[in-house]
C-alpha cells in the first residue's frame, strides 16, 4: 500500500513499495557531520562556536539545557578557562545525541515524504519519512 500525499491529491493501492532495512540508519550530511568531527574546544570561542551550531538542534535533545550545562558555565564573564572531564563529558553527549542514529531534522520540503503505516488487532505503527 503506498499513498502519496501531493498538491491535495491522493494515490492509493500502488502497487510498488520500497522498504528501507532496518539497520540503515539515517546519516545526515552538512553541520551535524561537521558537528561529530569538531575538535574539543580549546577556549571560549570554541565552545560557543560549537554551542551555536549544536543549538540550532536543541529541540531534537531530551533536556539539551542540562546536557550543555557544563560547557554554558565556561561562557559565564569572569569565569576562568578550565576545561575538566565534566566539560569533555558533556561535550562528547551532546556529540553523541546529535549524529547517532535515530536522528530527528527538519523535514525537506523539496522532496515527496514518504507515509507508511502498519496496523494489526493490537496496535498500530506510523512513520512519516
Amino acid at each position: 500500500f503506498r499513498m502519496d500525499l501531493l498538491s491535495n491529491t491522493i494515490y492509493l493501492n500502488n502497487k510498488e513499495v520500497h522498504r528501507a532495512p532496518p539497520t540503515t540508519p539515517y546519516t545526515p550530511v552538512g553541520e551535524l557531520s561537521l558537528l561529530q568531527k569538531f575538535p574539543t574546544p580549546k577556549n571560549v570561542r570554541d565552545v560557543r562556536r560549537f554551542l551555536g551550531t549544536a543549538s540550532w538542534y536543541r529541540r531534537f535533545v531530551p533536556s539539551f539545557s542540562e546536557v550543555v550545562a557544563p560547557l554554558t558555565r565556561l561562557l559565564k564573564k569572569n569565569h576562568r578557562w578550565k576545561w575538566t572531564v565534566e566539560q569533555e563529558q558533556a561535550f562528547t553527549a551532546l556529540k553523541k545525541c546529535l549524529t547517532e542514529a535515530p536522528i530527528l531534522t527538519c523535514p525537506d520540503f523539496d522532496i515527496p515524504f514518504r507515509l507508511q503505516t502498519d496496523a494489526s488487532d493490537i496496535g498500530l505503527g506510523v512513520a512519516l519519512t
